[in-house]
């Protein structure tokens, strides 16, 4: 024809290195975009199948053929002229449209009808197959399509669209089943289809995707509140015994261990029961099934780490100040140096159990639970206000939460050197030490979770023309 190739074409290149699953995603996304562009302008397409794509030596997919198209900007455009297409292709609307015994017709179809067949394309360029073959009953035409129209009514269609091969990536089975689902209004916009079809093709949100292989993770799945419970308690558990064994030996004379023993099973007894019971509150869609409210869930997991330094702390500090209090009221002395105390000490055990209690749960819910929410249920993206704040948020949380857990043992080894005769020494020697000693663990997870935040957030940002870029 004429038409040089060009010498050097990065998505010519990059479309050699691909395995067909990331060459279904790169064709499907250019394909997506082109009629999220004829959409905006008002155009439905109506004939969306392989025979109507055209690859480009550039190495990018177009569509062409609008023969049968409409155009609702047009003067005197109708829909119902030249209505057709590609029975293996249509959305079960579609199919009704044009069968004379259904009472849907061609005004009633919007660009769900596009992205249906789409769907389809893709899958067929994945898979080398169409997700189901039509047998053809005997009967004539208007057998033949309600045959079809049942097929895809009943949402068979669309569960054998997501049927792809072992080696597919599994957020993909979820577009091909989300594109092909029989209500229209359930079905992404091309837009989205196509930011969802490039996000397959960025590693790290991919690394995300992958199932977890570690035990812990796997349980984390199969239990989630109980193990988000778990993470978001065993912090605080051993610190609070750390914190008693000092008081013990540092503040409390022998002839008061009886009693102190006591204030420290009713205080922390009720401590930990308002805490749990916030937190099973707080984590309680985890548990609903079936999941229908998706947003509400995937928020409360962004948050969570916010809300559980939002009980922890709190709850330190009031009962860093429920000892000095009890003492004084069955003493009927004030004892100052006894509110000090145990306002620093609790404080700064407060500090250092929610920093640690932060980054543990954030660590878990991005690793074995946004992740796959979010690529389950990127359809849900374009009503997803605030979710992007939130794992933006939850990034910042990380960074703060590290400081703060850096600062606590620096500022223990400053009351350290500043305190040489205080009782308080082993206290603060013990805080250094855990601090340190946990330290490193927890620049790994603060790293890890203001990575993982970015590449969320990633998701579900707003479905956006794209650059050209592989």
């Amino acid at each position: 024809l004429g038409v040089e190739i060009p010498r050097d074409s990065r998505l010519r290149d990059a479309l050699h290195g691909m395995d067909r699953y990331e060459v279904a995603c790169l064709l499907g996304a250019h394909l997506a975009e082109g009629l999220a562009h004829a959409h905006e302008q008002g155009v439905l397409h109506r004939d969306v199948k392989p025979a109507n794509v055209l690859l480009g030596v550039d190495g990018r997919a177009k569509l062409a053929d609008f023969n049968i198209g409409y155009a609702s900007g047009l003067e005197g455009a109708d829909p119902a002229s030249a209505l057709g297409g590609s029975l293996a292709y249509m959305a079960p609307e579609q199919m009704q449209a044009i069968h004379p015994g259904h009472p849907i017709t061609a005004e009633a179809l919007d660009a769900g009808i596009d992205v249906y067949a789409l769907g389809v394309v893709i899958f067929e360029i994945a898979e080398g197959r169409r997700p189901l073959v039509d047998e053809p009953p005997g009967g004539g035409l208007e057998a033949g399509l309600d045959a079809m129209i049942e097929a895809r009514v009943a949402d068979e269609f669309a569960y054998a669209a997501c049927a792809l091969g072992p080696g597919a990536p599994w957020p993909l089975s979820g577009l091909t089943h989300d594109a092909t689902v029989p209500t229209p209004s359930e079905r992404p916009s091309a837009r989205r289809l196509a930011r969802n079809l490039r996000l397959l093709l960025n590693p790290g949100i991919m690394a995300l995707a992958a199932h977890p292989q570690s035990g812990v993770l796997r349980s984390a799945h199969a239990h989630p509140r109980l193990f988000l419970l778990g993470l978001a308690v065993l912090p605080n558990l051993l610190l609070s015994a750390l914190n008693v064994a000092y008081n013990l030996d540092t503040l409390i004379d022998r002839t008061g261990v009886a009693t102190f023993k006591i204030q420290v099973m009713v205080v922390n007894a009720v401590a930990f029961a308002v805490g749990i019971a916030g937190l099973v509150v707080w984590l309680k869609p985890l548990g609903e099934w079936p999941p229908l409210r998706i947003l509400p869930r995937i928020r409360r997991l962004a948050r969570l780490g916010h809300f559980l330094v939002g009980v922890t702390l709190p709850l330190w500090i009031l009962g860093g100040l429920t000892f000095p209090i009890w003492q004084h009221v069955e003493s009927g002395v004030p004892n100052p140096e006894a509110y000090l105390h145990f306002a620093v000490s609790n404080t700064l055990f407060g500090f250092l159990a929610a920093s640690a209690g932060y980054l543990l749960v954030t660590w878990a819910s991005q690793r074995a639970f946004l992740a796959h929410e979010l690529l389950t249920h990127m359809r849900h993206h374009d009503a997803a206000e605030g979710v992007r704040g939130d794992l933006l948020r939850q990034g910042r949380g990380a960074r703060l939460a590290l400081l703060v857990f850096m600062a606590v043992p620096f500022l223990a080894i400053v009351f350290l050197a500043l305190s040489a005769s205080s009782p308080n020494r082993a206290a603060f020697l013990a805080l250094g030490l855990l601090g340190i000693t946990f330290l490193w663990p927890m620049m790994a997870l603060a790293s890890g979770a203001r990575e993982r935040a970015a590449q969320l957030a990633r998701i579900v940002e707003p479905a956006m023309p794209s650059k050209e870029e592989p």
